[in-house]
């Protein structure tokens, strides 16, 4: 699973890599690992399965018997509950420095 925490924390910080300097980067990875590692099972497995594995919502329904639109919607939710919860503990950060 870490592995897919580390793919997954690249995809968001190169996304906004235009934002943060080094500093603030590695900063984002740190949080965004925390934030994963919080998830409930299902979630994670998601996340693993779509963004380390690189399958499919259909596979990854057939695989975890859920349908296609429940995975697109954890999945959709979950990466957007990670993005806020990133962006506000960074604006957080900047806050109090």
């Amino acid at each position: 699973m870490q592995h897919a925490a580390l793919n997954l924390r690249e995809g968001f910080t190169d996304s906004l890599n235009c934002e943060f300097d080094p500093s603030d980067r590695n900063q984002a990875l740190e949080l965004l690992t925390q934030h994963i590692a919080q998830l409930s099972q299902i979630p994670k497995k998601i996340l693993a399965m779509y963004y380390y594995e690189n399958l499919g919502p259909a596979e990854i329904a057939t695989g975890l018997g859920l349908t296609r639109n429940q995975i697109e919607q954890i999945r959709t939710d979950t990466v957007r509950l990670l993005l806020t919860k990133l962006v506000d503990d960074l604006k957080q950060s900047d806050r109090s420095t």
